[in-house]
């Protein structure tokens, strides 16, 4: 029989194999006819108990829309790639000076580009606005000058026409081209095809257009134009302390970051033996293209998203909380479905399947305020944040709200589910469940829950505080102008139709006069370049009569340009000597005005005014110097944040610029006043355009956008927590009160003061609400040493703040527990015994 059978062991394989197959299909099978059953059970007992289920849904779609909004900002502008080839290979090249990072000088950055090993291709970018007119009214666009071979680096191919500039247009004194954006296309010339090869005029001047790059690979992002970067040879040599220019670049395949920055250092360090002069201690760094236009983005996103990850936190054990008060009115089913036969597994898996129902339903309802959230995002958030328009809820951001909604279900489902699974079989049948022989285990899982509420509000609430006091020193600063009452605008002068400084004197002389008689115009003046815009130049000066020093190690300042009235519309003091008058002009006896950063960084011990000092840059063969006629008080230039830069003031009329910021102080409204200037200009000239106009206070505002942000966003999480936190410690101390109203009403029957009975509930909520805040106040302050760039004039560990958030969380907390604590001491011992 076994010769006729065969090979017994190969049967053997094949029917174990059979049955393995049939046991799983079996299981797999009765699997998914379990979930189903858990699945539509679920939602039939959610619709039994639609007050909890709207409750828990609610508290979970506002923990997980939050995060999924907050994840969607963090992914536009941090995560999501850039929209150029390649993008992990592109770079900036800067110069470092002195372990400073700082733009390069023409010289520099030609010799970088002709000596490196670690590129493809080098392109330099500097900024270049111009006025367009002859196509409706005159505008002012942002534009750069850029290598020919700026588009080919990022790997942006044209819409129409071209996105290279020639050899003889990226000449000197070449050709004149323009690439335009898509969005300038479609917008002023309606995406006429005919405007390739065709002029247009941008500063007086015919300029044609070669091509249309798409606005999703436009960069930098504010930027509508590009023209090519010519810079004359003859000047080559002598334009390595002019230091003004960024430098794009792109990886070759196999090198890496590292070994392109040894790379840039040693042909920096090449450059400082060869030209020591200019050149000494002044190094080069290579940034990656994305951190470089995130800037110091990551730290602040990131910990909005911790914050906001301690209220789904918080959330979650609220949730967690109700689950455990909705399991022990479950107890005697789920001691009859045990009685039955049911094992702690599968019913562990009912419940779970339950949290995860409520989790799903509770993540539908998040992603609709997470979508709402990130429009409303978007609208707040500060222009100067980069990469806006990549915010938006996409498959990735689906994804991640798929998942947190998953993690949830379970985070908050699993240790309800494993609590009330455990009772006392026998007790819960005999006592029909009332407390389900688990009401020891069942209240320090909930006192425990709240503990954790209460910690990771105190965290919260410590950030929160910390950003908020920070930020109002920050706002008690002083900009050193007033800026009530008054608005801006910026002026471009067309240096083809203005190229003699004669020219742009008379015509400012002009406007000045036009503006000083405008109705309700108290003071005008007119500067290059405006407070808290970080926007101006440094010179390297010489002081005379003091010993000469190489040109390496000559001190520097900014150096601005200004009308005699603008001092005085600005509100800014004079502190010594005297302001411009209209007696400094060209002809006259140079002149200038120093601030008093620029006094302690040059003069201490000695007296400025008089002194006379020559700047390492001018024009025309004429350098920039003066006598210091006058000491005026600091101004913010780059932010309320930073300490006042030395300044030195130059007349406009001695040293004429063809850009200026218009500033007017009036007693009507602004932008009725920038209306009659913006007739008024253009009664003078047409085609210039009337440009940046900001009231002072919108600068001011502006300035500080950042920080008042994330103050907003994390004070908005800790409220939220709070909230949450209230909640929870009123609903396990509400519990707690009925679970023992029978003890309650003994002792209120033994001669208890009901004053003894609110304390005793009262000790309950304080107890817990200590532990929270023991245990949150280490963890802030361990967590907000992270927040240190963040603060201003603030450490981390600032005790008010922390005694501030001690005394809201405890106060809290005794407010939670207070509804709680009368409805105890009302108890009546009577109808409390006879209901047991």
């Amino acid at each position: 029989a076994r010769r006729q059978f065969g090979d017994l062991e190969e049967a053997r394989s094949y029917c174990r194999n059979t049955d393995l197959r049939l046991r799983k299909r079996t299981m797999r099978t009765e699997w998914l006819q379990e979930f189903r059953q858990d699945f539509v059970f679920a939602l039939r007992g959610l619709r039994k108990a639609p007050g909890f289920a709207v409750v828990a849904a609610l508290t979970l779609a506002l923990g997980i829309g939050a995060n999924t909004a907050i994840f969607s900002v963090v992914r536009g502008v941090l995560l999501r790639p850039l929209a150029f080839t390649d993008p992990g290979r592109l770079v900036m090249v800067a110069g470092s000076y002195r372990g400073q990072q700082s733009t390069s000088s023409p010289a520099n950055s030609y010799d970088w580009r002709d000596q490196n090993h670690s590129f493809t291709g080098m392109s330099v970018i500097t900024g270049h606005s111009a006025v367009l007119t002859g196509s409706g009214e005159p505008e002012q666009l942002r534009g750069f000058d850029v290598s020919a071979n700026y588009f080919s680096i990022l790997g942006v191919k044209a819409i129409a026409g071209r996105a290279e500039f020639t050899p003889e247009e990226a000449a000197w004194k070449g050709a004149k081209a323009v690439v335009l954006s898509e969005t300038l296309w479609r917008s002023r010339f309606g995406s006429d095809p005919k405007l390739i090869g065709s002029m247009i005029t941008l500063d007086n001047e015919r300029i044609q257009v070669v091509g249309v790059v798409p606005t999703a690979s436009s960069w930098p992002s504010s930027a509508v134009m590009w023209f090519p970067f010519t810079f004359e040879p003859a000047r080559l040599p002598q334009s390595r302390g002019a230091v003004y220019l960024n430098n794009l670049a792109r990886l070759k395949p196999g090198v890496t970051l590292e070994s392109a920055t040894a790379d840039m250092k040693n042909i920096a360090g090449k450059l400082e033996v060869a030209y020591p002069d200019a050149n000494k201690d002044v190094s080069a760094v290579v940034v990656p293209l994305r951190e470089w236009i995130t800037g110091g983005l990551d730290t602040p996103l990131y910990v909005l998203l911790g914050g906001v990850a301690f209220v789904l936190l918080i959330a979650c054990a609220n949730v967690a909380n109700l689950l455990l008060v909705r399991g022990v009115g479950r107890a005697s089913e789920l001691a009859i479905r045990t009685a039955l036969g049911a094992a702690r597994g599968r019913l562990v898996r009912q419940l779970v399947t339950e949290s995860l129902v409520l989790a799903m339903v509770g993540g539908l309802a998040g992603l609709a305020l997470a979508a709402a959230g990130t429009r409303l995002l978007v609208q707040a958030a500060p222009k100067s944040i980069p990469r806006l328009d990549q915010i938006h809820v996409d498959g990735l951001v689906l994804g991640f709200t798929l998942v947190i909604a998953l993690v949830t279900g379970v985070l908050f489902g699993l240790l309800p589910a494993r609590q009330v699974v455990r009772p006392d079989l026998a007790r819960t049948l005999r006592e029909g469940g009332r407390d389900g022989g688990q009401q020891a285990g069942g209240s320090r899982s909930r006192r425990v829950l709240v503990i954790a509420e209460v910690a990771l509000s105190v965290m919260l609430l410590a950030g929160a505080g910390l950003l908020i006091r920070s930020f109002n020193r920050l706002m008690a600063v002083d900009p050193g102008f007033r800026s009530d009452h008054s608005i801006s605008f910026a002026l471009s002068l067309p240096i083809a139709k203005y190229e003699k400084p004669g020219q742009q004197v008379a015509f400012m002389d002009a406007v000045m006069g036009r503006m000083h008689d405008l109705a309700g115009v108290e003071a005008s003046g007119a500067a290059f370049g405006m407070p808290l815009t970080a926007f101006g130049f440094s010179f390297s000066l010489e002081i005379a009569g003091r010993a000469a020093v190489k040109p390496a190690d000559q001190p520097s300042a900014e150096v601005r340009i200004a009308t005699p009235d603008y001092f005085r519309t600005m509100a800014i003091p004079i502190v010594k000597g005297r302001g411009f008058t209209a007696a400094d002009r060209a002809g006259s006896v140079p002149v200038l005005i120093i601030s008093e950063a620029a006094v302690k960084k040059l003069f201490a011990g000695t007296e400025p005014i008089g002194q006379h000092v020559k700047f390492g840059w001018g024009r025309d063969g004429q350098a920039l110097e003066g006598d210091i006629v006058g000491i005026v008080a600091d101004v913010k230039q780059a932010s309320l944040a930073e300490p006042p830069r030395p300044q030195f003031w130059v007349p406009y009329d001695q040293w004429p610029i063809s850009s200026v910021n218009v500033v007017l102080h009036t007693i009507r409204d602004p932008m009725a006043v920038v209306a009659d200037a913006r007739r008024a200009i253009h009664e003078l000239d047409p085609d210039l355009a009337v440009a940046q106009v900001k009231p002072l206070d919108d600068i001011v505002s502006e300035s500080v956008a950042q920080p008042r942000f994330y103050m907003t966003l994390l004070s908005v999480f800790a409220v939220i927590a709070i909230l949450l936190s209230t909640i929870g410690i009123y609903g396990v101390i509400a519990y707690l009160v009925g679970q023992r109203s029978r003890e309650i009403g003994v002792r209120i029957a033994l001669g208890a003061s009901r004053a003894n009975v609110m304390r005793l509930i009262v000790r309950e909520a304080a107890m817990m609400a200590a532990a929270g805040i023991g245990i949150g106040l280490v963890g802030a302050l361990a967590l907000t040493r992270l927040m240190g760039a963040l603060l201003f004039d603030l450490k981390p560990s600032d005790p008010v703040t922390y005694l501030v958030v001690t005394g809201v969380l405890g106060g809290v907390a005794l407010l939670a527990a207070s509804l709680p604590a009368l409805r105890a001491a009302r108890i009546d011992p009577a109808l409390a015994m006879r209901g047991e």
